[in-house]
């Protein structure tokens, strides 16, 4: 998601990964354009025509499941934060006051390896999670976190939470497994102590543990290599 400041202070976040189902639509089209050649000059038989037609309809499809964009706008001025989503034909947008966001965070499918996908959501006041975007994109180059450090920013919230503060807010909706993964790769904890730590989270054990408590806690539980 890329991230602007325009002249009036205004943050503008926009996402577009309509490219690749551009090159999906074309690859229809030509699919289309050669069973349209085969039916009316030089047919080639119902097996390939099947096969065209079947390219083309899943050529379709997946455009469309890719076609996505997003805007957001934060005016600090009014103090409120207009959003737009779109795939496919399927549109939803509406407006929010800051003091409706709780949080900005950066959410990482389970499952991630190596080069994480991730996505900017807000935690609303009722504790729903609003996604900005359907789908999550790479993030190598770390522009997705400075985007939401800069909304956080435009909201005058401090900047990126804790470890144990981004668990709990993963507890709370029930993401118990991204709770762990998070805890483990940026809490320093094992995989035994994550584990321990969000269950203690779940039964309000931990809810209110400082961070140098979890600190101390990554020390105790890291792995033989990590304490070398």
């Amino acid at each position: 998601m890329d991230a602007r400041v325009d002249i009036n202070g205004t943050l503008i976040l926009s996402y577009d990964k309509t490219g690749l189902a551009k090159w999906l639509f074309g690859a229809a089209a030509v699919f289309l354009a050669i069973a349209g050649y085969d039916h009316f000059i030089s047919f080639h038989g119902t097996d390939r025509m099947i096969g065209l037609l079947a390219g083309a309809g899943i050529c379709v499809l997946a455009g469309l499941a890719l076609h996505e964009t997003a805007r957001v706008r934060v005016d600090p001025a009014a103090k409120t934060i207009t959003w737009s989503r779109h795939i496919a034909f399927w549109r939803r947008g509406g407006t929010l006051k800051f003091s409706e966001v709780r949080d900005v965070i950066v959410e990482t499918p389970t499952g991630t390896r190596h080069v994480p996908s991730q996505r900017i959501s807000l935690r609303l006041s009722d504790g729903s999670l609003l996604p900005l975007t359907y789908g999550c994109g790479p993030d190598a180059d770390g522009h997705i976190k400075r985007s939401a450090e800069l909304f956080r920013r435009a909201l005058g919230q401090p900047g990126e939470p804790s470890a144990a503060a981004s668990a709990q807010v993963l507890v709370e909706l029930g993401r118990f497994t991204e709770a762990v993964r998070l805890l483990v790769s940026r809490g320093g904890l094992s995989l035994t102590g994550a584990r321990q730590q969000v269950e203690a989270m779940k039964y309000g054990r931990g809810c209110a543990m400082p961070d140098n408590r979890l600190e101390m806690d990554a020390a105790d539980h890291r792995t033989p290599q990590a304490k070398r």
